[in-house]
């Protein structure tokens, strides 16, 4: 009753003294509702600007992030009172003004803390608290930022952006020295990385359930920005709070462990000379009580920076590689400071001080894409601003997007990326010398700002020595602020390594380059420069540039269709973003099989799929899936020990079968929430499938013809419509408990969110597309990673060479431990062993496409509507691309990863290349690597004699006959045999131990005893050796009953 009655009196008391003295200054202001002031026209004006989408070279998300600050300034002018519920705020978009509330040093303007869970969040820090409090903190704080030691900290920045750039580099190795990576989630994880270890003394993996917690907070808290704050009310058990305080809870209970670490090595490690130990440091008895801070403030602190730390600069370098891709003359300018300043070293803390063009373009990202794009403060005493009086109390609101785009500030160019504005440095960028409000301004401006440009200019310096990059066309330009300003779909970027010191081959490589090179150059430039004093010449019509006959046509029936074995040309194909080259899909019994998915879509469609699919392919996300992989191995392999046990520790097992159950079990778990057994008659129906629509490949596809009810037709469509049932059903159970359970994180769960009605109806896919993606899943998800693993475990019986190292490896990173993503993720002789079977044995032998328009490959004019086929399995043993070792099976060629592992760095085709490649590569690879590592574990295993090698293609390359192994297991279970092994262990094993317990215990009771000195120690056995007859009689009087024959 208390609450309703203050919401009541300030509803209606607040507004009538805030507006008479609004009119008596005259001040414009947009009109007071009852109760929700103005709440109710921003969210209308907000959700009116969240389905706008800017064009890559517009640089005003103000519509978006702050569409009520662009109307009322031009409707009232840049300072005017507006409400939220019954507060009343004043809007100060004018930058003599804001310069007042910021430059203050008295106190008169302190932090808004009326939302009261951003201090769950960001803990009350030098961020949120004020006056005496904040001046003892920042002692305490500020001699972590001073510019030496930041200097000093780029060592470590470099550390950890080497890390990421690194897995960058083995991502591209894997498709082909070109990929697309969403960079603004890899830049939250290198920042936290870079902030744990400069300032906590951790890492971003030790550290992560913090991170993860406070991006939790984070969404909280905003979610609650723009709602009525009742007093009281964050006191009340509701869900959101009850889900707050446990977050709250589980950050402070993290951040104490980690102090707790900490005070335990003081004694010999010392507090540490990083943020964390100079707060503690304070704590120490020697020092004035007055200058420490308790327990409760250094968790505070470590909340404050744990989050501010990492959260702004993330968003910095995020829109900072935005602003390269789409300013390419800026990017070459940099690149050539970054090349003269540092060459190919690692930036120090001087060379990056000299890079003016980098600054200029960093502080000009800050202007138009600052990571805060509104500050709050409230007056802590009645103030005046220009004439006008303001009440103690009120919300001060400085919207700096805004401010940062005023023409009368910035100029006519404001609306425009423009860098070279700040040539003279930030006082003189603008009309006003405070005009950049990024870091704010002022004694309470931002105390990490110099940590966060030096962290930016290291990662990009490092990034443009290292990469070159695009903006990916999936890119959609919308701005979005929660707390931070950051891009609402990530920033998908497309990156392409610089590092291949030997590109050019014409002449091969040292130190086996031709000897003759230099004499071949001298011979070339005397007859081409004589031939020009004499001639002039034109290319013939005639000409047909086609360097080799692997390019030519062909016929299926009367469909022509043009063989493409020159990766030049294939590499035009496969990397084409422009729809030229779609989907084959003249066989049209694949799309039973396969459904309508990722697979075989295009255009819009596909762009539309593969957003709602690709969040479940995350790297992070996969990792995390070996602990489903290993669970499901450890059962197959239990499996297999138990048939060894069966069969006296060695058995012949037929492992394709093996691996085909084992895979279509993870697919099940990982993807789908079930398992093998229960998908088991989807995978069944979908293999009869595969089958039938391969036997279709070479028949000639009569228009009409799939109609018709024909014996294989009908089999076809009982087979789909019987996968499509159980499909259906899974679906069913996973709605019917989305209320308890939710949709669930896996891939089904991703495309049944996007069916919920809250979500963008252009983002949805419909009942029939989610089938045909569970469907392209369920096989492509199990088919192909089992035949992977089939050739692999062939290959390493037929060279031990190669299974003693991987073994070795295996020893070496897991030991006896079930191997984690991390793990995995070090091991380069395996993975180079499984990048050369996936270049002999691909599961996936042909791929095919077609012109979509009329096409030219190499002068040659090829019609639309022209089947394309590309032999992988032909350009895999191509000579002229792998060497002339092409034939042979050589791990090593990989040792530097897949682009340098050719003559070409796109070779390697086994998951596809360019934009249409695997979406399911990663994981496909990671499952492959923590199968073969557990095997490696656990058992040795030969070729058996009764394998016939004969691989065939069925849609994907498999052995005709299986893969039987012979198997030994090197972890025996029945290794103590006293009493045999199971079936026929002796059946009275167990009263014999039960007899042998109570003689010894009561032995123990009643009696000591040593051992005789005449003893001797000669085991003997009954089986084997002479025993008198009277001591054989004894024996078997005291023991009767043949137990142990």
């Amino acid at each position: 009753m208390g609450n309703f009655v203050w919401m009541v009196v300030a509803a209606a008391a607040r507004p009538q003294t805030a507006e008479a003295l609004s009119k008596r200054a005259s001040m414009l202001r947009p009109g007071y509702r009852f109760f929700s002031g103005n709440l109710g026209e921003i969210k209308r004006l907000r959700d009116e600007g969240a389905g706008v989408v800017l064009d890559v070279s517009s640089h005003d998300f103000v519509p978006i992030v702050q569409p009520h600050f662009r109307k009322w300034v031009s409707l009232y002018g840049k300072t005017f009172l507006f409400w939220f519920g019954a507060q009343p705020n004043i809007c100060l978009a004018d930058i003599n003004i804001v310069r007042q509330v910021l430059s203050d040093r008295t106190g008169m303007y302190p932090k808004d803390l009326t939302n009261p869970y951003f201090a769950h969040l960001l803990g009350k820090g030098l961020v949120l608290i004020d006056g005496d409090e904040w001046k003892r903190h920042y002692k305490v704080v500020h001699p972590a930022f001073d510019m030496d030691k930041l200097k000093m900290m780029t060592v470590t920045i470099s550390d950890c952006t080497g890390s990421m750039m690194s897995e960058w580099e083995s991502e591209l190795g894997m498709k082909g020295g070109s990929a697309e990576i969403e960079l603004s989630q890899r830049f939250q994880e290198l920042t936290a990385d870079v902030i744990s270890r400069t300032a906590f003394g951790s890492s971003y993996s030790e550290g992560k359930q913090v991170f993860l917690a406070q991006r939790k907070l984070q969404f909280l808290a905003f979610s609650m920005f723009l709602t009525i704050q009742i007093p009281g009310f964050r006191y009340l058990p509701t869900k959101k709070n009850l889900k707050i305080w446990s977050l709250d809870k589980k950050v402070r209970s993290m951040l104490r462990n980690i102090i707790k670490i900490r005070l335990a090595n003081k004694d010999t490690m010392g507090y540490g000379n990083d943020l964390l130990g100079l707060m503690l440091e304070t704590c120490a008895p020697e020092h004035d009580e007055s200058q420490q801070l308790s327990m409760d403030e250094i968790i505070a602190e470590c909340k404050t920076f744990f989050f501010g730390g990492h959260d702004t600069t993330s968003h910095l370098l995020t829109w900072t590689m935005f602003l390269l891709s789409t300013h390419p003359e800026w990017m070459r300018k940099i690149r050539k400071e970054v090349t003269t300043m540092c060459g190919d070293e690692v930036p120090t803390g001087d060379m990056l001080n000299k890079m003016n063009l980098l600054n200029m373009f960093l502080l000009e990202t800050l202007r138009l894409y600052g990571p805060v794009s509104l500050i709050s403060r409230r007056t802590g005493t009645n103030a005046k601003f220009g004439g006008i009086k303001v009440p103690e109390g009120t919300i001060l609101r400085i919207p700096i997007a805004t401010i940062h785009r005023d023409k009368e500030v910035w100029g006519e160019d404001a609306d425009e990326f423009k860098p070279a504005r700040f040539e003279n440095g930030v006082s003189k960028a603008a009309k006003h010398p405070n005009a950049l409000l990024s870091f704010s301004n002022g004694p309470r401006s931002c105390i990490g700002q110099n940590f966060a440009m030096i962290e930016a200019k290291a990662v990009i310096t490092m990034i443009l020595q290292r990469f070159s990059f695009t903006l990916s066309p999936k890119y959609v330009h919308t701005p979005i602020s929660v707390i931070t300003l950051r891009p609402k779909y990530g920033l998908p970027m497309i990156l392409r390594s610089l590092k291949n010191p030997n590109a050019l081959l014409s002449f091969s490589s040292r130190p086996r380059s031709c000897i003759r090179q230099n004499f071949a150059m001298l011979e070339a430039k005397a007859v081409i420069t004589m031939i020009l004093q004499r001639f002039s010449f034109t290319l013939s019509p005639k000409y047909v540039h086609a360097p080799t006959r692997k390019t030519f046509l062909f016929w299926f029936g009367a469909q022509p269709n043009i063989c493409l074995a020159d990766i030049n040309i294939v590499r035009q194909v496969l990397s084409d973003r422009t729809g030229m080259y779609p989907k084959d899909l003249t066989n049209p019994y694949f799309a039973h099989l396969l459904g309508k998915g990722l697979v075989l879509i295009d255009g819009d469609e596909w762009k539309r799929h593969y957003k709602v699919v690709h969040p479940a392919f995350d790297m992070d996300k996969l990792k995390m899936m070996t602990v489903t992989i290993s669970d499901c191995t450890g059962s197959m392999m239990s499996e297999w020990e138990s048939e060894l046990g069966m069969k006296g520790g060695s058995a012949e097992i037929e492992l394709s079968q093996r691996f085909q159950e084992l895979t279509a079990d993870v697919i099940s778990r990982t993807a789908f929430g079930s398992s093998y057994s229960e998908g088991k008659q989807v995978f069944l129906a979908q293999r009869k499938l595969q089958f039938l629509a391969f036997s279709m490949f070479l028949t000639i596809q009569i228009p009409g013809f799939r109609y018709l009810p024909t014996k294989k037709n009908l089999k076809i469509w009982s087979l789909d419509k019987k996968v499509r049932s159980m499909l259906r059903n899974i679906i069913k159970i996973r709605l019917a408990n989305k209320d308890t359970m939710g949709y669930g994180n896996d891939l089904l769960g991703l495309m049944l969110e996007t069916c919920a009605p809250e979500h963008d109806e252009s983002q949805q896919l419909s009942m029939d597309e989610i089938i045909a993606e569970c469907k392209t899943f369920f096989f492509g998800g199990h088919d192909t990673t089992s035949h992977l693993l089939t050739w692999t475990m062939f290959l390493l019986s037929t060279h031990p060479e190669w299974m003693r190292k991987i073994r070795k490896e295996v020893t070496t990173m897991c030991g006896d431990e079930v191997p984690t993503g991390d793990m995995l993720n070090k091991m380069n002789l395996l993975n180079m062993f499984l990048l050369e079977t996936l270049r002999l044995y691909g599961p996936v032998s042909l791929i095919s496409r077609r012109t979509g328009t009329n096409a030219k490959f190499g002068g040659i004019k090829v019609p639309e509507g022209t089947i394309l086929r590309i032999p992988i399995a032909t350009i895999h043993r191509d000579k002229e691309v792998w060497g002339e070792d092409a034939d042979e099976f050589k791990p090593a060629r990989f040792e530097n990863g897949v682009s340098k592992a050719a003559k070409h760095p796109n070779a390697l085709l086994s998951f596809s290349n360019g934009p249409r490649s695997c979406i399911g590569q990663n994981f496909a690879m990671i499952e492959a690597k923590a199968v073969i590592t557990m095997i490696l574990q656990r058992f040795s295993f030969t070729l058996s004699p009764k394998y016939v090698h004969t691989p065939i293609s069925v849609i994907t390359l498999r052995p005709k006959y299986g893969l039987p192994m012979i198997l030994r297991s090197l972890k025996n279970p029945n290794a103590l045999l006293s009493f045999s092994s199971r079936p026929r262990s002796c059946i009275r094993q167990n009263f014999a131990m039960l007899e042998a317990k109570a003689v010894i215990t009561m032995i123990l009771q009643r009696f000591s005893f040593t051992l005789s000195p005449k003893y001797v120690h000669a085991p003997t056995s009954l089986t084997n050796q002479p025993i008198e007859a009277e001591a054989e009689l004894q024996y078997r009087r005291t023991y009767s009953g043949d137990w142990f024959r």
